[in-house]
């Protein structure tokens, strides 16, 4: 008897048809505003374009280049956009958890009041909650059809694939490392100081900026700098949430998976550049947990 026929494994490495073509052409890919959906067919992979997925033959990186070329693809156009965008986004978010941040830990570690358990969980959820369900979440509360954005697409305001969606995102990942640590941070200051300060006529305020902030600085830096380096490394949530557009909301994360099926030279160089905040990052938390366990 004769083998069965074998069905021939789809090559990842073709080109589309004319039928897969004009579905890019046309925008009929994945609109994420729209609703309107197209199933992927084998041997291509989304491409992020204005909000729209559009699915492009799938194809192996090239091979890198000699280390000079690294250094070169510093000076590419993606690479420097990637690396200002993300450090300026990342900049704006860690400021913004600090605002918002620093009286919720204060009030979580101070005050006991009905449904504390209910906030401290709330707070912590981005840490366990998967990047890419954060992304569809924020997109679902204000996408231009979303909860919220519904009517925020009325008033002629759009944050679904624009900057602020970057923020937006950051923000929501990276906050529970700063709200977790400045908690323990106050949990752990001695109220005697801030007694003291109180008999001497201090008002809460002040206390609080003169005698507790100062005892809790060094957790309260760890947790900033934490959120920093989290933010300048969201995924997920950005590209769900943001798209993956040059210039606007393309990170040096998004960029290196973008630059990697056609420049991996500048995908290697973006990524060096993190690997290189990671290591700075460890080593600043280090030295000030050293300081905080040395200080008497």
């Amino acid at each position: 008897m004769g083998s069965p026929p074998q069905t021939a494994e789809p090559d990842r490495h073709r080109n589309c048809t004319k039928k897969e073509q004009d579905l890019h052409d046309n925008d009929n890919g994945t609109d994420l505003h729209e609703g309107k959906s197209a199933a992927p067919y084998p041997g291509c992979h989304p491409r992020y374009h204005r909000g729209t997925v559009h699915w492009h033959p799938a194809r192996s990186p090239p091979a890198p280049g000699p280390p000079g070329t690294h250094v070169s693809s510093l000076q590419d156009t993606v690479v420097i956009d990637a690396l200002f965008l993300s450090l300026v986004t990342a900049s704006i978010s860690t400021v913004i958890v600090i605002g918002f941040g620093t009286p919720i830990a204060y009030i979580n570690a101070r005050c006991q009041y009905p449904g504390k358990k209910i906030i401290d969980t709330i707070t912590d959820i981005p840490v366990v909650l998967p990047p890419a369900v954060a992304g569809l979440a924020l997109l679902m509360a204000f996408g231009r059809r979303g909860l919220v954005g519904q009517y925020l697409n009325l008033a002629g305001i759009d944050i679904a694939f624009t900057t602020i969606a970057v923020i937006m995102a950051q923000v929501f990942v990276a906050s529970p490392f700063y709200i977790r640590q400045a908690r323990t941070s106050f949990a752990g200051v001695n109220r005697v100081y801030e007694q003291a300060a109180r008999t001497l006529g201090a008002s809460p305020l002040t206390t609080f900026f003169s005698v507790t902030v100062p005892l809790a600085i060094t957790g309260i830096l760890s947790g900033a700098v934490m959120t920093f380096a989290r933010a300048l490394g969201e995924f997920g949530a950005t590209i769900m949430f943001a798209g993956n557009l040059q210039g606007k909301t393309q990170t040096m994360p998004l960029a290196i998976y973008g630059a990697l099926q056609g420049d991996i030279n500048a995908s290697l160089a973006l990524a060096v550049i993190l690997v290189i905040i990671s290591f700075a990052v460890i080593i600043v938390i280090k030295i000030l947990t050293e300081k905080e366990e040395a200080a008497p």
